[in-house]
């Protein structure tokens, strides 16, 4: 039976990962989060360790699992300094216009509305009610059983 090496895929992200044991005649690829959690989109998770180990030699159509991390925000090496561009003979300015500042309106006052009730008499028992469709957001709380466009009305 033939055999294949198992090529070293730590540090990739599980994607390319798995794709390349594939490419390398490995059948199924097993994944584990080092956290425990589900692996939903391999692409964002980190290879941090696989068994059987990198260059082990397994049957053709073997298995790998994959161990994987979160990927970590890694620091950003600093961009080298490009040398100063010549210096520029500087123009005259035009004097700018200073352009007025827009005014943002004022935001709209936060619309209350009255406590709900389960029925309009607790809401007439507690002094609120005489709600008007179209008027109230209050309105479509309660039934219009005379359909007069109001609802609990205080007598």
């Amino acid at each position: 039976m033939a055999s294949i090496v198992v090529p070293d895929v730590r540090g990739l992200d599980g994607k390319t990962a798995r794709d390349r044991l594939r490419e390398a005649g490995i059948v199924i690829v097993g994944e584990e989060a080092v956290n425990g959690k589900s692996v939903l989109m391999a692409s964002l998770w980190q290879v941090v360790d696989q068994v059987p180990a990198a260059g082990t030699a397994i049957p053709a159509g073997g298995s790998v699992t994959l161990k994987l991390d979160r990927f970590k925000p890694t620091e950003q090496p600093e961009p080298s300094k490009q040398p100063d561009p010549p210096a520029q003979v500087e123009q005259p300015k035009e004097e700018a216009k200073e352009e007025p500042k827009r005014q943002e309106p004022p935001p709209e006052p936060v619309k209350k509305t009255d406590p709900r009730f389960g029925t309009c008499g607790e809401a007439n028992a507690a002094g609120y009610g005489n709600y008007v469709r179209g008027v109230h957001e209050e309105y479509g709380w309660y039934q219009d059983r005379d359909g007069d466009g109001r609802v609990c009305e205080r007598r």
